[in-house]
């Protein structure tokens, strides 16, 4: 239920989130799923103000992080 309460505000809106809501239903008897309800109204995206996943900022925390292990820009001499 874990799973899917993050995959589905991860992915908000997505037909998929319905489908796991289904399955998950299908397979555990007797399961409530209004707690993803309940959390998708209170922690959705139009609750939040940052990005929760930093899907955005990936390729420039990843770019960065590359030039820092293999020094790909040359340092700047500090004892000038």
């Amino acid at each position: 239920m874990r799973l899917v309460l993050v995959f589905c505000l991860r992915y908000e809106g997505d037909s998929l989130c319905h489908q796991l809501k289904d399955k998950l239903r299908n397979v555990v008897a007797g399961i409530d799923l209004g707690i993803i309800s309940q959390m998708m109204d209170y922690a959705g995206k139009d609750k939040r103000r940052g990005d929760l996943f930093a899907k955005q900022d990936f390729l420039k925390k990843s770019k960065t992080l590359l030039n820092n292990v293999f020094m790909l820009e040359p340092e700047q001499n500090v004892f000038l």
